[in-house]
């Protein structure tokens, strides 16, 4: 606050009055919004910015901070070299109608055959391989990584159960459901590494492809060839049982003795017809005569022979009759027997021609490229990322911690 004085000058010009002394005029400064006379303009500390936006400070600014150091100079360059293939059987090829139909089984058999290969890339047998074979260690311990991510790192162990979860971070594999094609992802810290192990997963898939065909090749032919003993022991069987039925019966085949018996049936009655109308005749010109009485005997005799070969047809238990249920019910299990032994010796065949040719393969659509420029990580997309799933939370967490004052209060 100040004072400004002034005297009067010299004598104003002619005609003019003279100017009367200035008052005393007191100047204050002007006072700031949001601060009084007491001094409430003193700088905010920074216990009280921490005190009134912790939260913010927590939730949001510490993560974005720490993900722009990561990212911009911590993260070390990925390299990624890709790869397609797909799982073939022998037929599964385009088609439609009826062939689709005919095609079902293979079709999900070679689904399967997908699943498990994609199964083996990322299994603990697949890395263990690749690390025996390509010294995988030394690849995901390049000094070119940072030291989050390669391994071993500061805060995981030299051991096989962190090794293979560090696989499973440098190696995926996903599948189309709807065209069976599955794609290889492999990530390194140099691009040389990253198409060498993408190859070597590839090399070892098809191996692992060919291991499973040799298993079910050799599965299928000792299948069959049980069949087939099984077959041949049961035909054998039918066999010495049909061999002990015709001893015991004293036939070797009731249908042929039969079919002779109804010959020698249809020959008498024959004959004994002609006789019959040969004896009428002669009653009828000559009943006087010497010839009747040996006809009558002759033809008395014919048909006692006949009754007697009616009876061996059909009758008593010594019948033909008799014998037809067993044997029929034994030459029935005889071409069973048979025929299942045809059909075990065809299936093995088939099995052993199966054998000879490949069953299923792995088919590369699209070979390990070689990569030129690092294309993980996503740096911004990552700190995006990071920020808006930091504001979301805070966002959360602030809504909780209103709620709750104002349920205490």
């Amino acid at each position: 606050m100040g004072k400004i004085s002034s005297q009067s000058g010299a004598t104003a010009a002619a005609g003019e009055p003279p100017l009367r002394s200035l008052e005393l005029i007191e100047v204050r400064p002007l006072e700031e919004p949001g601060h009084d006379q007491a001094g409430r303009g003193a700088p905010v500390t920074w216990a009280e910015l921490l005190t009134r936006y912790w939260l913010f400070l927590l939730v949001v600014a510490l993560p974005v901070i720490l993900s722009v150091a990561y990212y911009g100079l911590i993260a070390s360059d990925r390299y990624v070299s890709e790869a397609k293939f797909v799982v073939r059987a022998p037929g599964a090829g385009a088609g439609g109608g009826l062939s689709m139909v005919m095609r079902g089984d293979a079709s999900n058999r070679t689904a399967d055959d997908t699943h498990a290969v994609n199964a083996f890339v990322l299994s603990r047998d697949a890395a263990s391989e690749l690390a025996r074979t390509h010294a995988l260690r030394e690849v995901m311990s390049r000094p070119e990584g940072d030291m989050f991510a390669r391994f071993p790192n500061f805060y995981t162990r030299n051991n096989d159960e962190k090794f293979f979860e560090a696989y499973r971070r440098f190696v995926s594999v996903r599948a189309d459901s709807t065209t069976g094609i599955s794609t290889l992802v492999v990530q390194a810290f140099r691009a040389d590494d990253a198409r060498m192990i993408a190859e070597s997963i590839l090399a070892s898939s098809e191996r692992f492809v060919n291991r499973l065909h040799e298993r079910a090749t050799r599965d299928e032919i000792a299948f069959t060839r049980n069949l087939v003993d099984q077959a041949r022991a049961q035909l054998a069987e039918v066999v010495e049982r049909l061999s002990d039925y015709r001893n015991q019966e004293q036939t070797l085949d009731p249908q042929t003795e039969s079919n002779s018996r109804l010959a020698t049936l249809s020959k008498l009655s024959t004959e004994i017809s002609q006789l019959e109308a040969g004896l009428a005749q002669q009653v009828a010109m000559a009943p006087q005569s010497p010839a009747i009485s040996p006809m009558r005997e002759v033809i008395q005799s014919m048909r006692n022979e006949l009754d007697r070969q009616r009876r061996l047809l059909v009758g008593d238990s010594s019948s033909m009759a008799s014998k037809f249920e067993g044997y029929e019910m034994l030459m029935i299990e005889r071409e069973l027997a048979s025929r299942a032994l045809v059909d075990a010796v065809v299936r093995m065949e088939k099995a052993r021609q199966d054998g000879q040719r490949q069953s299923i393969y792995l088919q590369r659509v699209v070979e390990p490229n070689q990569p030129d420029y690092p294309a993980q990580p996503y740096r911004l997309l990552g700190i995006f990322l990071i920020t808006a799933l930091s504001v979301v939370m805070y966002a959360i967490c602030r809504s909780l911690l209103s709620l709750a004052l104002e349920h205490r209060s």
